[in-house]
């Protein structure tokens, strides 16, 4: 049985951090021991595809701000199920420039006689083209969350069928985010968590697809970043390259000291761009067009003032996330809007994969869903 140390970060205007330790080990305060999450022991019906419906056509936030966009269920099953869920439904995306886009999504309802507390869209890593199966499954839907699990049949997920950049791509998350809204949490609350992937896609349809508006608490892991011309290539800023040393002094027990994403990711964001090299290799101008389209430059960073948007990262995690989500943390409070960071020692990149980091998720998910 493990125990964890949780670090909550307050970062100043000029970037300066301090960490407070809100549970240690070994000379410091008491922790409480970390209980094992157990596996998932549903026993729900195997999925099935459902009749095709026609949604709503187009989008609208709670200003009534409309949006071009359509969700369509289509007659054809998921190309894949997930494994225990009530159902599974494919469904075709159109919005903005970006290409229609296939997505399977998977839904785990309450146990029968539970009443319906919420619901939580689960984004898994890298483009989402697997299932996220969240290990505490059963403690949310038996608590009255629906979850909804979503997995993009593309060959590189969310970022396939773009032109001008991720923030492009994610208008189809932002989509099926206000579908799913209008269709199955009309009177409950809406919240959503991704890692890694996941959650870029989640930041970005916040903070370019107006989807802060059909959400009550947001929960991005493992990432995501602040500026896409640094995430890209953060290597080349010498400024950055010494901030990111500060950055990682300031983050105990963190092991990661990276400065920029990994050849992977620059590749599936690459693929936003039409599969134009402009993560891999954009030149001086292809920077600024990176700068433009990064997180913190979105129209809609003003409307997600109310909106909880609650940062996790690994101190494990040998990436580069903690940081540029630390550097998140810092221009999205400065904007005003509503975040909050932490570090969770012992726990890695793949936060699901650690009792600890499921436990972290769960916890806020039961606690931040309301």
């Amino acid at each position: 049985m493990s125990t964890s140390k949780v670090w909550a970060l307050s970062w100043g205007m000029v970037g300066a951090a301090s960490f407070v330790v809100c549970s240690s080990t070994e000379g410091g305060p008491s922790v409480a021991p970390v209980e094992s999450v157990p596996a998932p022991t549903a026993s729900a019906p195997a999925p099935t595809a459902s009749a095709p419906t026609s949604s709503p056509e187009g989008g609208a936030d709670d200003a009534g701000r409309a949006f071009d966009e359509s969700v369509r269920v289509r007659t054809e099953p998921c190309e894949k199920a997930a494994a225990q869920a009530t159902r599974c439904e494919s469904y075709e995306i159109v919005c903005g420039g970006a290409s229609p886009a296939v997505v399977d999504v998977a839904y785990f309802e309450p146990p029968a006689g539970v009443a319906k507390k919420g619901v939580v869209v689960f984004g898994s890593g890298g483009g989402g083209t697997g299932f996220y199966n969240f290990p505490a499954r059963d403690a949310l839907t038996g608590a009255g969350y629906t979850l909804v699990d979503r997995r993009w049949t593309a060959d590189r997920g969310w970022f396939d069928g773009a032109k001008a950049g991720p923030q492009e791509a994610a208008c189809r998350y932002a989509a099926l985010a206000r579908y799913v809204k209008r269709t199955h949490a009309p009177s409950v609350p809406l919240c959503a968590t991704g890692n890694s992937g996941g959650s870029a896609e989640l930041v970005y349809a916040l903070a370019w697809n107006g989807l802060a508006s059909s959400l009550a608490f947001a929960m991005p892991t493992s990432g995501p970043f602040h500026r896409l011309d640094l995430f890209c290539q953060g290597q080349t800023d010498s400024a950055w390259v010494t901030e990111t040393s500060a950055l990682w002094s300031a983050c105990p027990g963190c092991v990661g000291k990276g400065t920029q994403a990994g050849g992977g990711v620059i590749s599936l964001l690459d693929a936003s761009f039409g599969g134009s090299p402009m993560c891999s290799s954009p030149g001086a101008s292809g920077l600024a067009t990176l700068l433009a389209k990064s997180p913190v430059k979105g129209p809609d960073v003003p409307r997600m003032g109310r909106l909880p948007v609650h940062l996790k990262v690994g101190a494990l995690d040998e990436a580069a996330y903690p940081i540029f989500s630390a550097a998140l943390h810092r221009e999205l409070g400065a904007a005003g809007v509503n975040v909050s960071y932490e570090v969770l020692a012992g726990v890695g990149h793949e936060m699901d994969k650690y009792d600890e980091g499921v436990k972290a998720i769960r916890d806020s998910l039961l606690t931040g869903c309301k």
